[in-house]
């Protein structure tokens, strides 16, 4: 959403500011040459630009010269936040979301008078953030300004906009008796949630505020139906009472409906259980097993990775077609997923987009969103794969100043805790008792009185420190081993 949103900014050097501050907080080092080409601009503006932000951001900052260019790093997150928030404190934009958020309309001329526009240049501003609307199937509405759409694209709006957007003086933050109400409630479902805390928050409250407001959710009689016979429902339903009470209203069962179709529909990567519950409950749609069949039959996994990853995949469907009945814009995605997926995954993310469009003619999805689809059944797939791939036993032998040794095993605890760890001592290095180990991989820091036992099998020889090299070499040997134990496992089945 932050890159959209910058669509909303009305002042260019704001805009620009934003856009070089997206980009140093992840590079760190940059060149002025390189922030000219991301702002398309002159190196001279982009050299006031850092002079106005080492100006604005003080002692919040650090932004050092030297020959090969700048380095910058946050020296006080808390500050530099709240000077970065400041930064959007005049954007006309943002003030008006949140009016509409709360219902309140005003004319195009009040607005433009009061915040020092004419009315064709906010004519202008309007039309320059509409496209943002529109990929939300939404529209701007004139008379007064309001925004026009379905109130289900309407909350996915606004929850994107300020849960993922930057923050600014205009936020909606749900007030710290709804959150910790949330916090005491959120885990106790049993279909559970992949959503997180905050996430669930923002869900709620603004489902609470648009009720208020008078604005209505519609869901399909068939969601309906399911929703109000889960025992996790009416769980929900108990724990909004008492969010009825601190808001002195009465939340309509539909509206209940509302947050906990929302909320199940974000899945888990590693809950079995509770994806099995999900999907035995809620899926009405029997050519969803065959989709799932049909794409994993089209990935290079071993059978027992597609075993232990299919409800995975089931429930990402289900989940599919649950939100494009709520509302199709519930599958849009951050931008940022679909530049990652296209951009770093690019043969597996056209894979996946002409497979979607393939299945499309029995799941039905709207099309508008296939991309966004695509994108995240891209990451779904990696993110899986990497979770269930194989683990591997590796033995860790340290020898030197006990300090150090201990200090090696929580590094390694650290680094490998996706892998089975264990730490042998040397006297413990015999033929027999090795065997015994099934070990895939030896690591020491100790070459003296090494047993020819462990010469002869994989491992590799550390520095009596390891430095970032050292471990560098055991991951990329790990990683080698494991693509040919998964092709192993692919040709025995």
């Amino acid at each position: 959403m932050k890159s959209k949103q910058l669509l909303f900014i009305s002042d260019p050097a704001i805009k620009r500011i934003f856009q070089i501050l997206d980009y140093i907080e992840i590079e760190q080092r940059f060149t002025i040459e390189e922030l000219s080409k991301i702002n398309n601009i002159s190196s001279r503006t982009t050299i006031k630009d850092i002079k106005f932000i080492k100006e604005h951001f003080g002692d919040s900052i650090e932004l050092i010269h030297d020959r090969s260019g700048y380095k910058f790093e946050e020296k006080s997150i808390n500050i530099y936040s709240k000077n970065k928030m400041k930064l959007l404190e005049n954007e006309v934009l943002f003030y008006l979301i949140g009016k509409i958020f709360y219902g309140k309309t005003e004319s195009i001329s009040e607005l433009a008078y009061k915040h020092g526009f004419s009315e064709t240049a906010f004519r202008r501003l309007l039309k320059q953030c509409a496209p943002v609307l529109s990929s939300y199937g939404l529209t701007w509405k004139l008379h007064p300004l309001d925004i026009e759409g379905d109130e289900a694209s309407l909350r996915k709006f606004f929850k994107d906009f300020y849960y993922e957007g930057y923050k600014n003086p205009f936020m909606l933050i749900p007030d710290q008796d709804m959150r910790n109400l949330c916090i005491e409630n959120f885990d106790k479902f049993e279909i559970s949630s992949g959503t997180t805390t905050t996430s669930f928050q923002y869900t709620c409250f603004i489902a609470i505020q648009r009720f208020i407001n008078g604005k209505k959710i519609s869901i399909p009689p068939n969601l309906l139906e399911k929703a109000y016979q889960e025992t996790d429902f009416t769980l929900l339903c108990s724990f909004l009472q008492a969010i009825n009470e601190l808001y002195n209203i009465t939340l309509s069962r539909e509206e209940c409906a509302w947050i906990f179709l929302v909320s199940i529909s974000r899945r888990t990567l590693k809950e079995v259980k509770k994806e099995h519950n999900f999907y035995d409950r809620f899926n009405s749609w029997p050519e969803i097993e065959e989709i799932t069949n049909l794409y994993l039959s089209k990935q290079k996994l071993s059978l027992n990775i597609q075993k232990r990853i299919k409800i995975f995949i089931q429930t990402f469907f289900l989940s599919l077609k649950i939100n494009d009945l709520l509302s199709p814009s519930l599958n849009k995605v951050n931008k940022k997923i679909i530049d990652t997926a296209e951009n770093l995954y690019q043969s597996d993310f056209n894979k996946n987009i002409n497979f979607i469009k393939e299945i499309n003619v029995y799941l039905e999805l709207s099309e508008e969103y296939l991309k966004d689809i695509s994108a995240s059944l891209t990451l779904l797939k990696l993110i899986l794969e990497d979770i269930y791939k194989p683990k591997l036993n590796i033995a860790f032998i340290f020898e030197g100043d006990h300090f150090i040794v201990q200090m090696l095993q929580t590094q390694v605890n650290k680094i490998f805790n996706m892998h089975s760890v264990i730490f042998l001592p040397t006297w413990y290095l015999s033929k027999e008792r090795l065997l015994e180990k099934s070990i895939d991989l030896y690591v020491t820091n100790y070459e003296n009185y090494m047993p020819t036992c462990i010469k002869s099998t994989n491992y590799i020889l550390i520095k009596s420190i390891p430095d970032e090299r050292d471990w560098k070499r055991v991951i990329g040997e790990l990683n080698s081993f494991q693509a040919n134990l998964i092709g192993l496992l692919k040709d025995t089945q």
